[in-house]
């Protein structure tokens, strides 16, 4: 979920309830994890005292209420720098207790993946499950970055991510068996319901996971609209696992892959506090 911020705010020795503010580092986008009664708040990180200011790291904070956290520090680090990342559940969990951790590398480019038992160490799976992006449908300048997964039906994942698909607007699309070997699908169809989107801009992804039936995406349009403001944010219901479309600024779909799209408003999606991932 995209949805840390850095500010003077960052620097501040204390902070309220509903506000997490890590002491020894500046923070960004953040995504999160439910667990055995505890809430695994996941971010991209830097030290606050490091002159080189590229993210560089992924920062844990923990709480039992989603109201009060507890600062536990930087878990993952490559000083060669990294994009927004994310951790979900092995699908074969109830058997082996690994949690897996999504990287970013290479300029938005490429996913690499970790591994874990308990969310705290982590250790790297290597080179041969790079995840690079896959040109038959996605642009090579475009961004690669911000994977979020949920269950696939029959078993193994569905993953989206924030990518730029060639001639349109709209994420990134795959799947996995275990949850580490991926494959790239075609993106999934957004009928943008009359909306005038900018068909050179982007739309993050921040967000996607299943409530009953249906499928929803979180998404945030980093060009935004034609006579309109900068940006907006998205609820997308879906229809299908690859077919999308919003409903009242929503974009929803069953199954995955088709979203109708319609305007939820402007700014940076909210944090959902609710169990995500694969189960």
């Amino acid at each position: 979920m995209c949805t840390g911020f850095t500010s003077l705010l960052s620097t501040a020795e204390k902070a309220s309830a509903m506000i997490y503010i890590p002491k020894r580092e500046r923070m960004w986008d953040s995504w999160m994890l439910y667990h055995k009664d505890t809430f695994y708040l996941f971010h991209l990180s830097v030290e606050a005292d490091n002159p080189d200011t590229r993210w560089n790291g992924y920062s844990l904070a923990t709480s039992n209420d989603g109201i009060h956290w507890n600062e536990q520090g930087c878990v993952y680090r490559d000083r060669a720098g990294i994009g927004s990342g994310y951790v979900y559940k092995s699908p074969t969990f109830d058997r082996d207790g690994k949690f897996l951790m999504q990287i970013t590398r290479a300029g938005n480019r490429t996913f690499s993946f970790a591994e874990s038992e308990d969310l705290f160490h982590w250790r790297e799976l290597g080179e041969k499950y790079d995840f690079p992006r896959d040109l038959r449908w996605y642009s090579p300048q475009g961004r690669w970055d911000m994977m979020h997964v949920i269950n696939r039906p029959g078993g193994g994942c569905y993953g989206y991510w924030t990518a730029d698909p060639i001639g349109a607007v709209g994420f990134g699309f795959g799947e996995s068996d275990d949850g580490v070997r991926w494959r790239a699908l075609p993106p999934p169809l957004i009928d943008w319901d009359g909306e005038d989107v900018v068909s050179s801009g982007q739309a993050e992804v921040t967000s996607v996971d299943q409530i009953g039936d249906k499928y929803y995406a979180l998404l945030h349009t980093s060009s935004g609209y034609k006579g309109t403001v900068p940006a907006r944010t998205f609820w997308l219901p879906i229809i299908q696992p690859v077919r999308f479309a919003p409903i009242a600024r929503l974009i929803a779909s069953s199954p995955p892959t088709h979203f109708p799209g319609s305007t939820l408003g402007c700014g940076v999606a909210p944090a959902v506090i609710r169990p995500m991932g694969c189960w």
